[in-house]
């Protein structure tokens, strides 16, 4: 995640993936701090590690700042800096004033760091996003203190610097200054801008990092978004063909193939059809844009046989019922599989991401009426008549919860249900049902209407859906003009992911630029 080099040390920060339990695993969460491992010249074998388990907030996708200064190593990731010692002792530092914040750029002087930092924000919780929100703020961190002092600026603040104690930034505000941002923002980021070239999906990291990341690069290859100068768009065009080729490439064999490790309970490795359904859509986006190879096309054949079949993935077709008495269809996660929710229907967005990968391979008059069954669930359940402006990221038992008398798991015999918890679904999750409704109605409007297109595209106005929605109304010539809050919001990425709608909030400050 990190390297650090001084005379006669390498030293690097990892994160262990076996300690860390995601949600998705089971029902503790379990982050394990990051690792930090040094290499001398005199190492032999394994290297020797300095200090492990330091809690910085962070997790798998978390950028990580450091410094190295004689014998102290110095550490910071989301909202937290701490310093280790020999002797692996670690010293967290005094960041109570900045409760609420999170880093969005960190840099170091010679006795303290200077930070870029913004408001921490789910809608979940917080609500609508307002102006404070989207404010960047700069930080002075040292070991005891934290001084937080608001930014007046009309652009976007990037490349924060120190220099003699005194910190410096760039502003972006024209066309080709956000350009510039976006390159910066992905040098920045994680394996020296590499973020997950390369990478298997054993972490979930194909699909839950590089399906964003790379839809946000396709967008700024396909067309002129405002900020997509030459140099940008060409390495948009190069990226996208040699990574998205990568993933295709995986489809040759069955292990790791897409398989994940990081959501079952021992980590064995499972197929899942939502995967399966992100990967799709993606590696299709790229054929559509002239970016595909020939290792494309064939791992689209190969997912779209497994899509149809569910041969070999967790999730499979079951009968529902609506409160309405109506019998409908939904999927399932296979009782005694090794996943927590054995036995149990899946979360809405899990539906969402398999139908949207199954209409980008599959578009005859079956797999398109087999699709509109699947997601009729959603839109009656979250009673989508009536515009919700957000719902719920489980339905039927997922959402209320099963005891020891009527549950269906074997791995969980007893849950109090999604109800208990916060209830509405992610931002990312909400944005992924919203996309595929929008896919839907091009092939069935009398099951998702003109009125429900018209309200997801006020909702990512408004900031209620991600900005990367948008990447469908671009191909409809309709892209949803962005409130200012919301391009100032998602103008910079704290993780990779981000990224996506962040091309979409810079593209509105340009045009609102000229």
């Amino acid at each position: 995640m990190l390297i650090m080099s001084v005379s006669g040390r390498l030293l690097f920060v990892s994160y262990d993936v076996v300690r860390n339990i995601p949600s998705g695993r089971k029902l503790s969460v379990t982050q394990p701090g990051f690792d930090v491992y040094e290499i001398t010249p005199g190492t032999q074998g394994e290297p020797d590690i300095v200090a492990a388990g330091v809690d910085l907030g962070g997790g798998l996708d978390s950028i990580v700042y450091g410094r190295v200064q004689e014998e102290k190593i110095t550490l910071c990731a989301e909202k937290q800096c701490a310093d280790i010692k020999p002797g692996g002792k670690v010293n967290h530092w005094s960041v109570d004033e900045l409760e609420g914040y999170e880093f969005v750029e960190v840099a170091f002087d010679a006795d303290s760091a200077y930070a870029l930092v913004r408001k921490q924000w789910d809608d979940r919780v917080d609500g609508n996003l307002t102006a404070d929100d989207a404010r960047l703020s700069l930080v002075r961190l040292s070991p005891d203190k934290a001084d937080l002092e608001p930014i007046t600026t009309n652009g976007t603040p990037y490349e924060l610097v120190v220099n003699d104690k005194k910190p410096s930034w760039k502003v972006a505000s024209s066309a080709e200054e956000l350009s510039d941002l976006l390159l910066y923002e992905f040098s920045r980021m994680p394996n020296g801008g590499g973020i997950s070239f390369g990478d298997n999906n054993l972490e979930g990291r194909v699909a839950w990092n590089q399906v964003y990341y790379l839809n946000g690069l396709i967008s700024l290859a396909q067309g002129d978004l405002g900020v997509s100068s030459p140099g940008l768009v060409e390495y948009a065009r190069r990226r996208v063909r040699a990574e998205v080729d990568l993933i295709a490439r995986l489809a040759d064999s069955d292990y790791p193939g897409y398989r994940v490790k990081r959501y079952s309970l021992d980590r064995e490795p499972l197929l899942f059809s939502l995967h399966l359904g992100r990967i799709a859509s993606l590696l299709e986006r790229t054929e559509q844009a002239g970016l595909g190879t020939p290792a494309v096309k064939n791992a689209l054949a190969s997912i779209k046989k497994e899509l149809l079949s569910f041969e070999h993935t967790v999730e499979h077709p079951i009968g529902c019922q609506l409160v309405v008495g109506e019998i409908c269809r939904t999927l399932a996660y296979r009782q005694g599989y090794p996943f927590w929710a054995d036995g149990v229907n899946v979360p809405y967005n899990y539906v969402s991401g398999y139908v949207g990968g199954l209409l980008a391979v599959s578009n005859d008059a079956a797999s398109v009426d087999y699709a509109a069954e699947l997601m009729v669930p959603l839109l009656v359940q979250e009673k989508f008549s009536e515009l919700p402006k957000t719902w719920r990221y489980w339905g039927f038992e997922g959402q209320k919860g099963w005891g020891y008398s009527n549950g269906k798991s074997l791995n969980t015999s007893d849950w109090v249900g999604n109800q208990a918890g916060l209830d509405i679904a992610h931002i990312t999750y909400r944005s992924m049902d919203a996309t595929t409704l929008l896919i839907l109605n091009i092939h069935r409007p009398d099951v998702v209407n003109a009125e429900t297109v018209v309200h997801i595209k006020k909702l990512v106005s408004a900031g209620m859906l991600l900005p990367s929605v948008n990447e469908f109304f671009y191909q409809t010539d309709s892209v949803a003009t962005l409130d200012s809050v919301v391009s100032a919001r998602y103008s910079r990425s704290t993780q990779a992911w981000q990224i996506q709608s962040q091309i979409w909030a810079l593209s509105d400050l340009a045009k609102n630029n000229e």
